[in-house]
C-alpha cells in the first residue's frame, strides 16, 4: 500500500520535526511522499534542511505567503497527492513506531 501524508504547519517547526521524526522510524510503512503544507510561517520551513535531516522520507513543501487555514493546506496537499491512499496528521502528531493501518 503507498500513502501520502499530508501535514499543515504553521510556525511549529520543533512539533513539526518531531512529527516527521515519528514517521522516519516507521519500518513497516510505506509512503510515497511526505507533503508538508507551510501555511505562511513566520520563518518558512527549509525544505533543504528537513530532506538532510529526514533522509529516509521522500519530502515536499509547499508554502503560502500568508495563513490561509488548515483545511486550505490540506487541499492543497491532496491536489498534490500522487497516491489513492492519504492521511492527515497534524505537525504535533506523532505516530508510534510500527502501527499498522488495517483497510
Amino acid at each position: 500500500m503507498s500513502l501520502n501524508i499530508i501535514i499543515p504547519t504553521h510556525n511549529r517547526t520543533n512539533e513539526l520535526e518531531n512529527a516527521l521524526n515519528s514517521l522516519n522510524n516507521q519500518t513497516r510503512a510505506s509512503y510515497t511522499e511526505v507533503i508538508i503544507v507551510d501555511d505562511g510561517s513566520t520563518k518558512p520551513v527549509a525544505e533543504d534542511v528537513l530532506v538532510k535531516t529526514f533522509q529516509k522520507l521522500k519530502l515536499k513543501v509547499i508554502r503560502n505567503d500568508k495563513p490561509l487555514g488548515a483545511n486550505n493546506a490540506r487541499n492543497q496537499g491532496i491536489l498534490e497527492a500522487k497516491s489513492d491512499w492519504i492521511a492527515f496528521p497534524d505537525d504535533d502528531d506523532e505516530l508510534i513506531k510500527n502501527t499498522e493501518y488495517k483497510e
